[in-house]
C-alpha cells in the first residue's frame, strides 16, 4: 500500500538499537508490499467501498482497546480533536484514492505513481513547517525532485502498449492518494498533541474505520454485505490485509524510524514498488517493458533523495 504512516522525527526518538531499526524496517517493507497485492486481488471480486469498509472496520476493532484507553486517561482538548480528525480526513481520502487506483491499473504501476507522495511532503513541510525552505538550497532536492517526476512519467509513458482513459484515471487516482497521504505524514507532524503516538494513531484509525464504514453501507454492494459470497479464504485474506497494511505495518515502521532514524526507515520503503512488480508478474501477468524499469529505478532513486534531504533539515532544526 502506498505509506499512511506517523513520521517521529530521529531528533524526538534517537536511535537505540540500528540493527532492530533496520529488521523493522525490512518488515514494513515486505509488509507494505503485501497490500497492493492485495488490493488488485480484491479488485476483481468486490467494490471499492466494501474492501475498504471490512478492512479498515477490521483494523479499528485491533485498535478499539488501545482507543478506549486513550480516552479514558485523557480529556481530549479542541488541539487533540484537530491533531486526530486531520490526519483521518486526509488518510481516508488518500486511501480512498489509493484503493480505487487499483480498479484501473496494475498494483506495480500504481506504487511507482504513489511515490510522487514525497513531493508533497516536501510541498507541505514548506508551508506548514518552518525552516524547510532550506531544504531547496540543496541541489539534492532539485535533484531529487527532477528525478521522481521524470522517472514516474516514463513508467507510464513507456509501457508496451499505449494507456487507455481508464489506465490514466488508474494513475492519477494512484498519484492523488499519494499527494494526500504525503499531506497526512506532514499534517501528524505540524498537529501539536499531548496524546501519545500509540494512543494518537489508535484514535485516527477508529476515525478512518468510521467513514469508510459509512460509505461502505452507503455505497457498497448490498451495504457491505455482498462479500457474504467471497469464501472463508476471502475472509482471511481481508483479514490478514488488515493487519499487515493498517494495524502492524505502522508500528513497525514507527520502531525503525525510532531505532534507526528516518533516512533508513524511508529509504528502504522506496524498495516498495520492485518487490510489488516482482510479485505481480507472478500473481497479475503484470510486466515492465525495459525502458520501463530503468525509469522506476530513476524515480526510486529520486524519492531517496528526496528523503534524505528533507531528513537533513530535520537534523539541523
Amino acid at each position: 500500500m502506498a505509506r499512511t504512516q506517523h513520521q517521529p522525527t530521529s531528533a524526538d526518538h534517537p536511535p537505540l538499537s540500528n540493527g532492530l531499526g533496520v529488521s523493522m524496517a525490512v518488515l514494513t517493507l515486505v509488509q507494505w508490499s503485501a497490500v497492493p497485492l492485495f488490493l488488485h486481488h480484491f479488485a476483481r471480486t468486490i467494490d471499492l467501498w466494501t474492501s475498504n469498509g471490512w478492512r479498515y472496520g477490521f483494523a479499528a476493532i485491533l485498535w478499539l482497546p488501545v482507543a478506549i484507553v486513550a480516552l479514558r486517561s485523557s480529556r481530549l482538548s479542541k488541539r487533540d480533536v484537530a491533531a486526530v480528525l486531520v490526519p483521518a480526513m486526509l488518510w481516508f481520502l488518500g486511501q480512498t484514492a489509493f484503493g480505487g487506483a487499483h480498479y484501473f491499473v496494475q498494483p506495480g504501476m500504481v506504487t511507482f505513481a504513489v511515490r510522487v507522495q514525497i513531493l508533497f511532503v516536501l510541498v507541505g513541510s514548506l508551508f506548514l513547517v518552518p525552516g524547510t525552505a532550506a531544504a531547496l538550497r540543496r541541489s539534492e532536492s532539485w535533484i531529487g525532485a527532477t528525478l521522481l517526476i521524470a522517472g514516474t512519467v516514463g513508467v507510464a509513458a513507456l509501457g508496451p502498449d499505449a494507456l487507455s482513459g481508464g489506465d490514466w484515471f488508474g494513475i492519477a487516482l494512484a498519484m492523488g492518494g499519494g499527494g494526500l497521504l504525503g499531506l497526512y505524514a506532514v499534517s501528524v507532524q505540524v498537529i501539536k498533541t499531548d496524546l501519545s503516538s500509540l494512543a494518537r494513531f489508535s484514535l485516527v484509525i477508529q476515525a478512518v474505520g468510521a467513514g469508510m464504514l459509512a460509505l461502505m453501507i452507503t455505497l457498497g454492494d448490498r451495504a457491505g454485505l455482498g462479500v457474504a459470497a467471497f469464501g472463508i479464504e476471502g475472509w482471511i485474506l481481508l483479514g490478514i490485509s488488515a493487519i499487515v497494511g493498517i494495524a502492524a505495518g505502522h508500528i513497525t515502521y514507527f520502531v525503525a524510524i525510532r531505532n534507526s532514524g528516518v533516512v533508513i526507515a524511508s529509504g528502504t520503503a522506496q524498495l516498495q514498488p520492485f518487490l510489488v512488480l516482482t510479485a505481480s508478474a507472478f500473481l497479475f501477468d503484470e510486466v515492465f517493458t525495459v525502458p520501463q524499469l530503468a525509469a522506476g529505478i530513476i524515480s526510486v532513486v529520486g524519492a531517496v533523495m528526496l528523503v534524505r534531504s528533507l531528513s537533513k533539515h530535520r537534523s539541523a532544526g
